[in-house]
């Protein structure tokens, strides 16, 4: 490898290990180098690709990473990555990148719904220790609603009863529990409705 080579690698490998660390610290398996096949039958590669199960839901995140700094790098990159993603139906996506990007670069991931990590940002996540949240391995288990709304809040959601939630058609809906999790990667919610037989409830 020619040395102007390995002085771009270097960072790269830091700023891959920082997104990794934080994505381990906040519960996520990490895989580096990953391979998926779209549904379009192409197969396609990113630099990262981080997996949750809490039970309730399965949140995945593709990451690439850029040096930044370069506007045509930029706006190619979030292009490429807002496309394998909706091939391969993942939902949460980043770039990770050295140095910061261009207003334009940011505006154009940002319509794309590509969320931007910067180095230094990474740095402070990690330093802020983020709680890891309980891992599951099996169905949630849970008989009544009290325990169900313990449960979610030890997985680290924030949850609301009697909800009220305005949709994109501007019609509300109304939810037994509203549960959502937000972080520095990724923010999702639950709606639940809770359905008894007078046996309690469960996952069904």
């Amino acid at each position: 490898m020619k040395t102007g080579e390995v002085s771009q690698a270097e960072p790269r490998l830091k700023l891959q290990n920082l997104a990794r660390e934080y994505l381990e610290s906040s519960g996520y398996q990490v895989t580096e180098a990953a391979k998926l096949r779209g549904k379009s039958g192409v197969d396609h590669a990113f630099d990262i690709l981080a997996q949750r199960d809490d039970g309730f839901v399965d949140y995945t995140i593709a990451m690439d990473i850029i040096t930044g700094g370069d506007r045509d790098e930029e706006l190619t990159a979030a292009y490429d990555l807002a496309n394998k993603t909706y091939d391969t139906g993942i939902r949460d996506k980043a770039l990770v990148a050295l140095v910061a990007l261009s207003s334009e670069g940011k505006e154009f991931a940002l319509k794309q719904r590509v969320k931007i990590f910067e180095e230094e940002k990474l740095v402070k996540l990690i330093a802020s220790k983020p709680a890891q949240p309980a891992k599951s391995s099996q169905s949630p288990v849970f008989k009544t609603k009290a325990q169900l709304l313990e449960l979610l809040v030890t997985l680290g959601y924030t949850v609301e009863e009697k909800a009220k939630v305005r949709g994109r058609s501007g019609v509300e809906y109304f939810f037994d529990i509203l549960a959502y999790s937000e972080s520095g990667q990724s923010g999702h919610s639950l709606g639940i409705d809770i359905v008894s037989n007078g046996e309690g409830i469960g996952l069904d």
